[in-house]
């Protein structure tokens, strides 16, 4: 893209499906899973850690 990234970073809380999905429908894969500090709800939160490649985001740019 543009700004030749290769690879795209993405984490969403685990009980936060909703953006789970649009990143999946952007062409984000799940790689792992965590947890994370969240100062909003009072301490460690469960995450999904996705990524995105820089050939997977053209790919599907002709689906989108």
């Amino acid at each position: 893209g543009p700004l030749g990234l290769p690879l795209v970073h993405y984490r969403a809380f685990m009980d936060n499906p909703a953006s789970q999905r649009v990143a999946q429908k952007l062409g984000f894969r799940r790689v792992g899973v965590g947890t994370s500090r969240s100062l909003a709800r009072g301490g460690e939160v469960a995450h999904i850690h996705a990524v995105l490649t820089a050939a997977r985001f053209r790919a599907g740019a002709d689906s989108r």
